[in-house]
């Protein structure tokens, strides 16, 4: 399941991010590949997406189902 956030941070919607992240958007929860959005900002070079993640406590240490830490 994608989530709002994580169809942000693929685009590097900054606005969005924020009003999403203001509006309460889980920071952690995973794809179908258990990737979350800061993950998925990684995964696209997005890093402004990943840094406004990050400030807001996304956590850093999650793995996918291959066991690489986003």
């Amino acid at each position: 399941m994608q989530t709002a956030l994580m169809l942000a941070s693929d685009k590097n919607g900054l606005a969005v991010m924020q009003q999403l992240l203001k509006a309460g958007a889980s920071l952690d929860l995973v794809d179908q590949d258990n990737w979350t959005a800061l993950y998925r900002a990684c995964d696209k070079g997005r890093s402004e997406a990943a840094v406004l993640l990050l400030e807001a406590g996304a956590s850093a240490n999650l793995t996918d189902k291959k066991g690489k830490v986003s």
